[in-house]
């Protein structure tokens, strides 16, 4: 708690005055259960818990998207370096946004380095080079952000693992058939 860590200031303050080592006073600061840190608030407040996107990122980030969508809806194709900022951004937030990276799959496959075409070793384009086509898929994901950035906005700091059941899975495949074996809490199935 607050209280706790207060405490334990004190205390090393006092152990540092008795051993005559002086700590500047602007340098001290008090305890904090909430501490934002790259654009991400650390709550350990009891009942709160987790990590978030501070709320003028989440108004950046909106604003990006919207300038995005204004520039390239209706076109076919966009700028990689505006791309890959709006990618680069929702890539760090996916740490924070519950499933963000599921949204990322095909953000990242549009700004592979470079497409070449191996058979006649001809490189298609380079990344930076040449306009990023723009699909349904990444208007999908990109609409997904921005309609979820806001509202999924937290990850826990505790996840609570008694909620949790064990399934292990193991599969095997070959030319002809497959099988596999479950097991739910100890229990093993065959398949």
């Amino acid at each position: 708690t607050k209280v706790q860590c207060q405490d334990a200031l004190d205390a090393l303050q006092s152990m540092l005055d008795e051993l005559q080592l002086y700590v500047s006073p602007h340098k001290l600061k008090a305890p904090s259960q909430r501490q934002t840190w790259l654009g991400i608030e650390i709550d350990t407040r009891t009942g709160h818990s987790c990590f978030r996107v501070v709320a003028s990122r989440i108004l950046q980030m909106e604003e990006e998207f919207a300038q995005f969508y204004q520039d390239y809806q209706g076109k076919e194709e966009c700028d990689p370096q505006r791309l890959a900022s709006l990618i680069g951004r929702c890539g760090f937030l996916s740490q924070v946004v519950p499933d963000g990276n599921t949204h990322m799959r095909r953000l990242y496959d549009l700004m592979k380095f470079a497409s070449v075409n191996w058979v006649t070793g001809e490189v298609l384009h380079s990344w930076g080079a040449t306009p990023i086509p723009l699909s349904s898929g990444l208007w999908r994901d990109l609409d997904w952000w921005f309609r979820n950035l806001r509202y999924r906005n937290h990850t826990p700091l505790f996840v609570d693992t008694a909620k949790w059941t064990l399934v292990l899975i193991g599969t095997d495949a070959s030319d002809w058939g497959g099988g596999g074996e479950l097991e739910l809490d100890g229990d093993t199935e065959e398949m």
